[in-house]
């Protein structure tokens, strides 16, 4: 299904709600996003936010895309993700010849996966690319159609050079790995590929050849950059989530010690700051990226100033939004332990997606790099 531009994307996250959650227990149970839900997830168009309107997509601005997948995340952590991967795939797919994107496009069921580490390794044939490696964190691999990894050219003269390739995805190349302490439900296991042969028009040596007019929208002259954010933003809707779990139940528990949680004033603190780090921490990331929007609408370059601006924002965000969670839980107290609520995965996601390295604390290093004008550790700044 297309998304229509008159239809709101976060209404029809939320729409999903019901249908997300009777799923929730399945999918963490068994590692990956249930069918029930993608199929979902698919009818709705989410899948398609990004997506160039010349390929049938929505072509939605970043905060539109950010604030549809923090709706998916106040109900499932996993569903969040698994889209932020696909909308991430999405972009790559403006890497590749157009012969690449009508095919990619083309194909029904259209759920994107991928991964960058350990970079693969990629060997020159007769049209195309044999294409070889293992993979780290291939979130949704396991229900996605498409599949992109990095990978370096060898054995074509000179330096390797990093190229995305892009292949059909095949359950059979799954490596079972992916035993966390949270985001089960991501099924971010391993790939495997073997010699994979890939066509001239799904690989891309980078720096990536000029965009086609498909991609000429202000959407794409941000490059990657809301992809990235999209990346920290289902944290945003975990903590949402926590501090909505934590009012409700404040409502109601009244401890062994200390009486009703609701007229404690350690629990009213820390409800409260975990609502101002959360909402902090949310505006600083639609700010950044709102000032980024109306530069691309404007034309305007994306230069180092902004895309460290952008980084710094959602890797805040993340982070914020990890620590408002710990509040909640410290105030929930025992109730935060017990697996019949919502607090301890709540807790065990909002940590696990703050060690990512898109978001991780490491970023505010590399953020800082570039202030200080030294050389920097993040190869995305150079996107």
């Amino acid at each position: 299904m297309t998304l229509s531009s008159r239809v709101d994307p976060v209404e029809l996250a939320a729409s999903l709600a019901p249908l997300i959650r009777a799923h929730a227990a399945e999918t963490e149970r068994e590692r990956r996003l249930a069918r029930p839900v993608v199929d979902g997830l698919l009818a709705a168009g989410l899948f398609d936010l990004n997506r160039p309107a010349a390929y049938g997509g929505a072509e939605v601005d970043p905060i539109t895309m950010f604030r549809a997948v923090e709706e998916l995340a106040r109900h499932d952590s996993a569903a969040a993700w698994v889209v932020a991967v696909s909308l991430m795939g999405n972009v790559f797919v403006s890497f590749y010849a157009d012969e690449g994107a009508e095919e990619i496009f083309g194909s029904p069921g259209l759920v994107m996966s991928g991964a960058a580490h350990p970079v693969g390794r990629a060997e020159r044939v007769p049209g195309g690319y044999r294409l070889s490696g293992q993979w780290q964190f291939f979130s949704g691999c396991q229900v996605s159609t498409w599949w992109h990894a990095k990978a370096a050219l060898v054995g074509d003269g000179g330096e390797p050079a990093p190229m995305y390739l892009c292949v059909p995805a095949d359950p059979g190349c799954v490596v079972d790995t992916w035993h966390t302490l949270g985001m089960r439900g991501t099924g971010s296991h391993d790939v495997r590929l073997d010699g994979v042969f890939v066509p001239e028009h799904r690989a891309a040596v980078m720096p990536p050849r000029p965009k086609s007019a498909a991609f000429s929208g202000p959407l794409y002259r941000l490059t990657i950059w809301p992809a990235v954010a999209l990346m920290a933003v289902p944290a945003l809707g975990v903590a949402r989530a926590a501090i909505d779990e934590l009012v409700e139940l404040a409502g109601t528990k009244t401890a062994n010690f200390g009486g009703a949680l609701a007229r404690r004033a350690g629990a009213q603190r820390q409800v409260a700051e975990a609502e101002a780090r959360l909402g902090a921490a949310r505006a600083y990331l639609f700010e950044a990226y709102g000032g980024a929007w109306r530069a691309a609408v404007a034309g305007e370059p994306i230069d180092l100033g902004l895309k460290q601006r952008m980084q710094l924002a959602g890797t805040h965000a993340a982070n914020e939004a990890a620590t408002a969670v710990d509040l909640v839980c410290t105030a929930a107290g025992s109730t935060a332990a017990r697996m019949e609520y919502r607090f301890e995965r709540l807790w065990r996601d909002a940590r696990t997606i703050v060690t990512q390295a898109f978001c991780s604390p490491g970023r505010y290093e590399s953020v800082g790099q570039v202030m200080f004008g030294v050389p920097h550790d993040w190869p995305f700044f150079n996107l």
